[in-house]
């Protein structure tokens, strides 16, 4: 088991070295320092606070959902064992890191609850990411036919995307009607974990606290366009706001793929790639996505520190 980790970890790092490599081939470094050398710096200083915000938003989206599992926790832990996983995820692919902190911390204080947990962060990350993916399939339309290599990209996407839902349509079918009927009669205690989060996942019944998650997942979609749209202003650079919505979930999507560290050099090669297409300069589109990233680090790495010296549990006082 441990070897596997480690192969995949291994696979994983040289994905990202590989895919940063073919990067800077591709940036001229020249107009790359002088780019950054003329960036607004006191605009990118208040951005940071953009990440803070954006903790304390998605920390308030999931203590929604815990409350619908019926797991009542107090904003304060919400926040800071969000803070902290998103430390975690500097070194992880994708967001793993991260949930499974949070998953550990809120096992600790609710041993009894733990098919909930588990449910209630796929759920967090399922309202996350799929309430953005149709934005660039409805976004699209507006600059079909601007270029062939546009048109591949839209009609790519939204087949893949068709395809994947799909699937999934099947799968929730199946999960509704054997779901529990499977957890009786299998023997691996792991399988059986996996099967008791579905279980628990289908039975959220907080219709309420969901749409109002999904309206969260909106706002904080809407202040990523506005990050990005500063950032942009920040190095001197125009692009319009739809071109963002389309954007910005194709991004998310693969950088959520497993494939690298936290999406390092996914998220940063396509963003570089897709803000081209619509006439952003190769080395400002990676001086945006370098910022992103090095602004994200700089908000996350204060978790790391939260981490050493603060329990979960103390937040806020235990649960009982």
């Amino acid at each position: 088991m441990f070897k596997n980790i480690r192969t995949n970890i291994i696979v994983r790092i040289t994905i990202t070295i590989f895919l940063l490599y073919l990067l800077f081939t591709f940036i001229n470094w020249n107009e790359f320092i002088l780019t950054s050398h003329n960036a607004n710096l006191i605009l990118l200083f208040f951005l940071v606070l953009f990440f803070f915000m954006n903790i304390l938003i998605k920390s308030l989206r999931w203590n929604i959902i815990l409350r619908g599992y019926e797991i009542k926790e107090p904003i304060k832990r919400s926040f800071f064992l969000y803070w902290v996983g998103s430390f975690f995820n500097n070194f992880f692919p994708t967001s793993v890191g991260g949930d499974s902190y949070k998953f550990l911390a809120m096992y600790n204080i609710w041993p009894e609850r733990m098919a909930a947990i588990g449910s209630s962060l796929v759920l967090d990350r399922m309202i996350g990411i799929g309430m953005t993916i149709p934005l660039p399939i409805l976004t699209g339309w507006f600059f079909l036919g601007q270029s062939q290599r546009f048109d591949l990209l839209y009609w790519g996407y939204s087949i893949g995307v068709f395809i994947v839902f799909l699937i999934l349509a099947v799968v929730w079918s199946a999960a509704r009607s054997f779901g529990s009927d499977m957890l009786a009669k299998i023997k691996s205690s792991i399988i059986r974990k996996i099967l008791s989060i579905i279980d628990v996942f289908f039975s959220y019944h907080d219709r309420t606290g969901l749409w109002l998650a999904i309206a969260i997942s909106i706002v904080l979609f809407l202040l990523s366009c506005l990050f990005y749209l500063l950032c942009f202003k920040a190095f001197g650079e125009q692009i319009g706001f739809m071109h963002l919505i389309f954007i910005l979930p194709i991004i998310s999507v693969a950088a959520a793929l497993p494939i690298s560290i936290n999406g390092l050099g996914v998220k940063e090669g396509l963003s570089v790639f897709l803000f081209s297409m619509f006439g952003v300069s190769l080395e400002a589109a990676f001086a945006v996505a370098l910022t992103a990233r090095v602004l994200f680090i700089i908000a996350t790495s204060t978790g790391g520190i939260a981490y050493l010296f603060v329990r979960p549990a103390a937040v806020s006082g235990d649960h009982s």
